[in-house]
């Protein structure tokens, strides 16, 4: 297109050179041709000047899509330089809908326009009135459609507009993107009828080339661009999840573990969020969310929000709909209010697991924030990967309750208890103190279970249990060793203390069960080592516990003693008698 430009500029410069010395050379033969002369001379130096005018548009339409960085940059330099370069009274962009209207939309304009495009309403519909312009016409046949005088065109039903402005005659030139998914047009008004030859028509044509080529390379680099961050953030997004999934792995407590989640997902440094949040469990018990861990939560809101029925506010509304909710500042959903509250806006994610309610994951973000489409399904994957971190760790909190306790009781089970009483032994032995072991047994137990039945022997079980712990203290350790025997660990204990709390036990099951109606009377047996003086393992100590518990046994039941060795002369036998 350049090259034919360049042709026709200098075919042109040729012409008025040999006119120019024509008519100087034959000016006194052709006198009275000097008049037509001079307005062909004027007329060529005019067209001359329109070429190298739209010569300098091309090259300007390249230099324009260098500058711009968007589409609509892009084209509105496009108008303005076609305005300025050809003199024209105004120019611009639009593009054809697939609506059921078939409407065109401008998208840049440039020159004196004073709301003209404001009016158009532009069709490209054939069986419209408005679709019989010239931009109508050229969207459907993409071949360039004129109004050289647009005071008598007929099919152009915005003359009166258009004689407003100045506006004489028009051009459309149609181009049609790469894909073939968009078919846009350049307008261009004069201030002059027939203001557009079939040369200069055919020299804009070709700028329609390179604003095609222009719109096809901002489009594409925006998707290279939208495609290559949503990689980065998707690349990230793992990230964080991996990392979630890492936190799941540690031997932690379900409380620590939600702490260090949620301190990852506040640390993120593209998620427009605050550096404040808080994570609720729900407890299906009370039907109420439970703030579990937080982050920077002001003293009102840890008050008013410990406890959130489902419902209530926007945490309790996510909750109870299980879905999203985005606010971003404080409207009427709002319930929790005080004075002094900031303002602010909310992502409120439900943490759901095969359609479970498990709890709420409670974001802040800035007042007026707008909401975000990949923010939110970032956050979802947050929560939902939370849902089976919360899953994994109840279910493995549940798998060691059951591992370590009694079924029936609750209380620690025989392998538990040992390794407790493992644990406290290395504790005395770094504070250099003592500890007691006791070993229980139930007197006449058996008897329950064959007169009255296992039912009735398990719950006395639970009954005995129970007022065995009113007598401990909280360090204190009480686990079952099997069937109706137990054992006690007594921290910082000495034999007097040892007797004292074996003493307030027997008392306590010597007094009579009441079970389903039936009065049942039992007594114990309770046997009793020493840390470091009977053994320094809690086999030993356990093994030395339970002889003392035989000799009670042998010695009429339902006593304490403490083991004796003869060979420890430091140590005196200790029982006491409460047989009733």
């Amino acid at each position: 297109m350049g090259n034919k430009i360049t042709k026709k500029i200098h075919n042109i410069e040729k012409m008025v050179t040999e006119l120019v010395t024509t008519a100087t050379h034959e000016r006194s033969i052709r006198q009275q041709n000097n008049t037509e002369q001079e307005r062909l001379i004027k007329q060529l130096e005019a067209e001359l000047r329109k070429s190298r005018s739209i010569a300098n548009a091309l090259t300007g339409c390249n230099e324009a899509l260098v500058r711009s960085t968007t589409e609509e940059q892009f084209l509105l330099q496009l108008c303005e330089l076609i305005v300025k370069s050809g003199e024209y009274q105004m120019a611009w962009i639009g593009f054809a809908n697939q609506d059921s209207d078939k409407t065109v939309t401008p998208a840049a304009q440039y020159g004196f326009e004073y709301g003209y495009l404001e009016q158009l309403h532009i069709s490209w519909d054939a069986a419209s009135e408005r679709g019989q312009g010239p931009t109508g016409r050229a969207i459907r046949t993409l071949t360039p459609e004129t109004a050289q005088d647009i005071a008598t065109d007929p099919h152009f039903v915005w003359r009166e507009e258009a004689i407003k402005r100045g506006y004489a005659s028009s051009v459309s030139l149609p181009f049609q993107l790469q894909d073939e998914s968009t078919i846009g047009t350049i307008n261009i008004y004069a201030r002059e009828p027939k203001a557009f030859t079939a040369e200069e028509i055919a020299l804009l044509s070709g700028m329609t080339k390179d604003i095609a080529f222009g719109i096809d390379s901002i489009r594409n680099a925006r998707k290279h661009s939208e495609v290559e961050k949503r990689h980065q953030l998707e690349y990230r997004s793992k990230i964080v999840i991996a990392n979630l999934l890492e936190t799941a792995l540690k031997p932690i407590t379900l409380d620590r573990m939600l702490e260090t989640c949620l301190d990852l997902i506040l640390s993120i440094p593209w998620i427009s969020i605050m550096s404040k949040g808080s994570i609720f469990l729900y407890q299906n018990t009370r039907n109420t969310l439970v703030m579990t861990t937080q982050r920077n939560l002001s003293a009102p809101l840890l008050t008013l929000c410990q406890e959130v029925p489902l419902g209530y506010c926007l945490c309790g509304r996510a909750a109870q709909e299980k879905t999203t909710v985005f606010s971003s500042c404080l409207d009427n959903r709002h319930d929790v209010r005080f004075d002094g509250i900031t303002e602010h806006g909310h992502y409120c994610l439900p943490i759901i697991a095969d359609n479970a309610l498990l709890g709420v994951l409670n974001l802040y973000v800035a007042h007026n924030h707008q909401h975000s489409p990949d923010q939110e399904l970032f956050l979802t994957t947050v929560a939902n990967t939370l849902a089976g971190i919360i899953q994994r760790k109840s279910s493995e909190e549940q798998i060691t309750i059951l591992a370590n306790t009694d079924s029936l009781t609750g209380i620690m089970n025989r392998r538990s208890y040992l390794e407790a009483l493992q644990h406290e032994i290395a504790r005395s032995k770094r504070n250099l103190t003592r500890l007691a072991v006791l070993y229980l047994d139930l007197d006449r137990f058996k008897q329950v279970n064959d007169n009255l039945g296992h039912k009735y022997g398990d719950l006395l079980l639970m009954q005995t249990v129970q007022r065995i712990k009113h007598v401990l203290r909280e360090t204190d350790l009480m686990g079952r060793i099997g069937g109706d025997e137990f054992s006690i660990v007594l921290p910082n204990s000495d034999p007097t203390g040892a007797g004292i709390v074996a003493e307030k036990i027997i008392r306590l099951l010597n007094q009579p069960f009441l079970i389903d109606g039936h009065t049942i009377r039992i007594g114990v047996s309770i046997g009793c080592s020493l840390y470091p003086e009977h053994g320094l393992t809690g086999d030993l100590l356990l093994q030395m516990a339970d002889k003392a518990l035989y000799t009670v046994k042998t010695n009429g039941r339902n006593a304490f003693q403490l083991f004796h060795d003869p060979n420890l002369n430091d140590l005196e036998w200790v029982e006491i008698n409460t047989n009733t």
